[in-house]
């Protein structure tokens, strides 16, 4: 290990991995944030698209908008089930055919708009941003083009790690490398949080090689973010098995579980 720290082009080889996250300040324009590189994978814009449905969703298409949270309720968790078994091989949104693709997006519409639905039948609202995270969060599913999963033509993990109420970091390890983005979260409101980026790092076995202070900031919109049966899985016991789902916009589209 002390010899890896020592050779110069080791320490060459994982600053240009950070550099190559990390995009060189620019003038903002129409007040936009300027992001990292890495943000700007989680950040990047999805482009809208119609409403269609395969699969098990063919029975919600042309059906009349829920009545009652009943409804809602029922219907949340067709589309939660869809979703996870559309999500279940593949995290990269990019290697999916288009119709796939297509459809979890549609899926995530149609959340949004029982979300938006639940909001005005029940009296007490959706409060996603209140809900206690912590611990390890790993990446379901990202679409964008610029996907926080590769180190060069590697695929890594990426998760996300809550150590209190308001610090988190964004990582992606790859045997022995991990390369983090730390972060602070405000609640805005029920659906809105507030991300400020304090620092970037990269680690190797370990040790530290790079850290550099962040000063970008962003807004997450949550689409979801609950309990949930993944009926795909089951537990220790053959039931199915539980996990902390969350949907949100980056504004690209980001799935992560927990299980619990």
């Amino acid at each position: 290990m002390k010899q890896l720290l020592a050779n110069p082009l080791s320490i060459l080889l994982y600053i240009s991995i950070a550099e190559s996250f990390t995009l060189r300040p620019s003038p903002r324009r129409n007040n936009a944030v300027e992001l990292t590189l890495l943000e700007k994978r989680f950040l990047s814009p999805a482009r809208p698209r119609s409403l269609s449905f395969i699969g098990p969703l063919s029975s919600i298409v042309g059906a009349e908008p829920p009545s009652s949270s009943d409804q809602i309720e029922i219907d949340s968790t067709q589309l939660i089930q869809s979703l996870l078994e559309l999500t279940r091989h593949e995290t990269d949104g990019t290697k999916l055919l288009f119709d796939e693709r297509e459809s979890i997006n549609d899926i995530v519409k149609s959340l949004e708009a029982l979300s938006i639905e639940n909001t005005f039948t029940d009296t007490n609202g959706v409060d996603y941003t209140s809900i206690p995270l912590e611990g390890e969060h790993k990446l379901i599913y990202i679409d964008s083009e610029r996907t926080p999963q590769y180190i060069g033509p590697f695929k890594g993990s990426t998760t996300q790690y809550f150590g209190d109420e308001t610090m988190f970091e964004n990582r992606l390890t790859f045997g022995p490398i991990q390369i983090a983005l730390t972060a602070d979260r405000k609640r805005m409101d029920e659906s809105r949080m507030k991300i400020k980026f304090q620092s970037f790092g990269v680690k190797v076995f370990g040790s530290e090689l790079v850290k550099k202070e962040l000063k970008q900031q962003g807004v997450w919109k949550m689409v979801f973010v609950g309990m949930v049966k993944d009926n795909l899985r089951t537990d220790d016991i053959g039931g199915a098995k539980n996990i902390l789902l969350r949907v949100m916009r980056t504004p690209s589209l980001y799935i992560l579980a927990k299980e619990l």
